[in-house]
C-alpha cells in the first residue's frame, strides 16, 4: 500500500527555496525540524554514501545530479523513471541539489541516489516486488535503504529487511499515515521506524505510532499554514507530477523517513565503519526528546537530529577503542560506570540501564553476552510471571533474558539479537503474553531456531521451565508468589545457586501442574519465597520438605535469601528496584550466571537491612540495573560505603 500523499504545486522563485523548508532549520528556531543547518554548516553532505530510493522510480533533472544507474523491478529492466511523482520527491529529500543557486535544499547532498522501481503510476506495489528490490538494492552497493511505503502485513518483506541489515545496510521505513500501529516494512525487526512531526514538533495526527518507532522526522501537514509563509506546512522537493516538473509540497511520513535516511547518510559519510545497529544507536541517541520523557510509543527516542548526529558519529569514529553502539556494555543503551575506582571507603558502583525497559535487557545482555550467546529467551516486558520463572533456567543454561512487547520486538531488543547472533531463540508464555509475531520476527532477523514453552497459565509455564531445565530431577526446588512479583525476583540467582528450579503458586493453593512437577523433579526440598502474605502458612505446611524464606519485607526477603546461599560473601553484589519490576527480571539470569545474590532497594532510600547484607557480603562491586528513576543516583554511593564498610 503506497504512502498516503499530499501535495501542492509552488512555482519556483528566482530566489532559492530553503526558507521555505521548516524542516531544515535549525530546531532553536523551528521546534519540529531536524536540526539540520548546523550539521550541514559543519561540512557533512553524505558524499561517498548510495542510499537506495525503493519506491516509484527517480525522475532525472539538474536538482538530482547524483542519481546513479538503478533498476526497474516491475519491467524488469534498467529504466528506473518515475512516472508517479512520489518516488522522486523523497529522493529530493534525500539528495537534493544544494546551494546551486536554485530550487530547495537535500539532506544529503553529496550522497548518491539508486533508484529501484517496485511500485507502478498509481502507487502501488506487490510485496514480491518490493522484496526482490530490497534484495537487488543490497546486491549492487546500497548502504542505505528508504522505504516510503506501507501495507499493512509482513508479506515476507521482514526476511528481505532482515538480509539488508545482516548484510551490512541500514534500512529506514515510514511507519505509515493511518494513525495506528507501524506498518510493514517499518514494523519489521531491523528496520528503523520513522513517524512524522509538524512544524510545532507535536506528532502528525496521521502519523502511526508503536514500539518499533525509532524517531520522527519533519513529515509536515499540507493542510495548515501555521507559520503563515502564504504556503502549506509541507516539504518542499523538487520533482515531476503529472508530467510537469517543478516545486511540490507533499506530506506524510514518506517524506519524514528519507529526512531520516539522509541523515543515516551523513553517519555514514562520518563513520564509515557503522553497522546498521550503530546507525540505530547514533540516531536515537541524538534524537530531541518529545513528550513523556525517554522514549514512547509515539515519538519514539524523539525528532531526529541531524547536527547532534553528525556530531556523535564523528566521536565515536574518533574513538579507537570504539565498536560502535551496539557491541559494547559502555554503548548509548548502557550508563557508564558510576564508580569505577575504590577510594578505601567505598566498593565501585556501576550502573546497567537503558531508556526503556527493553534498553535496560539488551544493555544486561551487552554487559554478560558481549559479543554472542548460543540461546536467548524473550518474554513479555508487560507481563512479568512468565520471566520470574525463567531467571533460573536461563542462568542455569547461561543465555540472556530480553523483553518484548506483546506483539511487536522494540527497537533495542532488535539491536541485542542482531549483536547475539543466536542459533535458538525460546520465548516464554503463551500467545496472549507474546504473540506468534514476535517469534516469526525473531526468526526472520536472527536464523535462529524459535521454540516456545508454555502452559495453559502462569503456573504451569513455570512447571514447563522447570521440566525443560531439569529432565532428571532435582532434589531441591523454590516456588514463589506468581502475584507478589516481588519476592521472587531475587528468587532466580538464588535458585540458580542451588542448581534448582522456580516454580510459581498463588497464595494459597498450589496447581496441578505444580504440584506434578515436584513430583516429577523428586524435590526433598522445598525453598519457600515471601512471607505469609504471599504464600499461606497452610500451603507450607501440605508440602513436604517446605521451608520460608522471608523478612519483614520484600527487601528483607531478598537478603535472607542472598545471606543463605552466600555465606561465605559475594565478590559481586546486583541491586534493582523493589517496586518496578522488568529491571530485576532481566538481570536474574546475568546475576544468576555470575554465581551472585540479586539485592531490591527503593527508589530512593537504603533499607538497614539491605545495608547490613552489604557489609556481610563485602561485595567487591556492585552493580545497580536500571535508570535514576527507578533507583536514585543518591543511593550508589550510600551502597558503595555499605559495601566497603568492616
Amino acid at each position: 500500500e503506497r504512502e498516503t500523499v499530499m501535495f501542492h504545486a509552488l512555482s519556483a522563485p528566482a530566489d532559492p527555496l530553503y526558507a521555505y523548508q521548516w524542516g531544515m532549520q535549525p530546531s532553536a528556531t523551528v521546534a519540529g525540524s531536524g536540526n539540520w543547518l548546523p550539521a550541514y554548516e559543519s561540512g557533512a553532505t553524505g558524499a561517498g554514501v548510495t542510499v537506495a530510493v525503493v519506491d516509484t522510480g527517480v525522475a532525472s533533472g539538474s536538482e538530482l545530479p547524483n542519481v546513479v544507474a538503478g533498476w526497474n523491478v516491475l519491467a524488469n529492466n534498467a529504466n528506473a523513471a518515475d512516472d508517479n511523482g512520489h518516488g522522486t520527491h523523497v529522493a529530493g529529500t534525500i539528495a537534493q541539489a544544494t546551494n546551486n543557486g536554485v530550487g530547495p535544499a537535500g539532506v544529503a547532498s553529496g550522497a548518491r541516489i539508486l533508484p529501484v522501481k517496485v511500485l507502478d503510476a498509481n502507487g502501488d506495489g506487490a510485496d514480491t516486488a518490493i522484496i526482490t528490490g530490497i534484495n537487488w538494492a543490497v546486491a549492487h552497493g546500497a548502504d542505505v535503504i528508504n522505504l516510503s511505503l506501507g501495507g499493512t502485513g509482513d508479506g515476507g518483506t521482514c526476511a528481505a529487511v532482515a538480509n539488508a541489515v545482516a548484510s551490512g545496510v541500514a534500512v529506514v521505513a515510514a511507519s505509515g499515515n493511518a494513525g495506528g500501529p507501524v506498518s510493514y516494512p517499518a514494523a519489521c525487526p531491523g528496520a528503523i521506524a520513522v513517524g512524522a512531526t509538524t512544524l510545532g514538533g507535536s506528532i502528525a495526527s496521521y502519523s502511526n505510532r508503536g514500539p518499533q518507532l525509532a524517531v520522527v522526522a519533519p513529515g509536515g501537514d499540507n493542510t495548515v499554514d501555521t507559520n503563515r509563509d502564504g504556503y502549506p506546512d509541507g516539504i518542499l522537493q523538487w520533482s515531476v507530477f503529472g508530467g510537469s516538473p517543478g516545486y511540490y509540497f507533499e506530506s506524510g511520513t514518506s517524506m519524514a523517513s528519507p529526512f531520516v535516511a539522509g541523515v543515516a547518510a551523513l553517519i555514514l559519510e562520518q563513520w564509515r565503519a557503522a553497522a546498521p545497529s550503530d546507525v540505530r544507536g547514533v540516531l536515537t541517541a541524538a534524537a530531541r526528546d518529545r513528550g513523556v520523557a525517554g522514549r514512547d510509543d509515539i515519538y519514539g527516542a524523539g525528532i531526529v537530529d541531524a547536527a547532534a548526529a553528525v556530531s556523535r558519529a564523528r566521536q565515536l569514529a574518533a574513538t579507537p577503542t570504539s565498536a560502535g553502539p551496539s557491541s559494547s556494555p559502555t554503548s548509548p543503551t548502557t550508563t557508564a560506570p558510576t564508580s569505577t575506582t575504590p577510594t578505601g571507603d567505598m566498593a565501585p558502583v556501576v550502573r546497567l540501564a537503558g531508556v526503556t525497559r527493553y534498553g535496560t535487557s539488551a544493555a544486561i545482555s551487552g554487559a554478560g553476552w558481549p559479543t554472542s550467546a548460543s540461546t536467548v529467551y524473550l518474554t513479555s516486558g508487560n507481563g512479568f510471571a512468565d520471566a520470574l520463572a525463567t531467571g533460573a533456567l536461563s542462568g542455569r543454561k547461561n543465555g540472556p533474558l530480553l523483553l518484548a512487547d506483546r506483539c511487536a520486538l522494540p527497537s533495542d531488543t532488535v539491536d541485542a539479537l542482531g549483536r547475539l547472533h543466536p542459533s535458538e531463540v525460546v520465548v516464554v508464555g503463551g500467545t496472549a503474553a507474546v504473540c506468534d509475531t514476535v517469534a516469526e520476527q525473531a526468526r526472520a532477523l536472527t536464523g535462529a531456531t524459535v521454540t516456545r514453552v508454555a502452559g495453559t497459565d502462569r503456573y504451569a509455564t513455570s512447571a514447563e521451565l522447570s521440566r525443560l531445565g531439569w529432565p532428571n530431577g532435582s532434589a531441591v526446588a523454590y516456588l514463589a508468589s506468581a502475584t507478589n512479583f516481588a519476592d521472587a525476583l531475587g528468587g532466580a540467582a538464588q535458585a540458580a545457586r542451588a542448581d534448582a528450579p522456580l516454580l510459581l503458586t498463588d497464595g494459597t493453593t498450589l496447581s496441578a501442574a505444580v504440584r506434578q512437577e515436584l513430583t516429577r523433579l523428586g524435590a526433598t526440598e522445598i525453598r519457600v519465597l515471601g512471607g505469609r502474605t504471599a504464600v499461606s502458612d497452610a500451603l507450607v505446611a501440605s508440602l513436604a520438605g517446605a521451608s520460608r524464606i522471608a523478612g519483614a519485607d520484600r527487601y528483607a526477603t531478598a537478603t535472607s535469601g542472598a545471606l543463605r546461599g552466600w555465606a561465605d560473601g559475594a565478590g559481586t553484589v546486583y541491586l534493582a528496584s523493589g517496586t518496578t519490576f522488568p529491571d530485576g527480571l532481566a538481570v536474574g539470569p546475568l546475576a544468576a550466571r555470575d554465581g551472585s545474590p540479586l539485592l531490591l532497594v527503593p527508589p530512593c532510600e537504603l533499607p538497614a537491612t539491605v545495608a547490613d547484607a552489604l557489609r556481610t557480603l563485602k561485595p567487591t562491586k556492585l552493580v545497580v540495573v536500571g535508570g535514576a528513576n527507578a533507583v536514585c543516583d543518591t543511593l550508589l554511593a550510600k551502597m558503595g560505603a555499605a559495601a566497603a564498610a568492616q
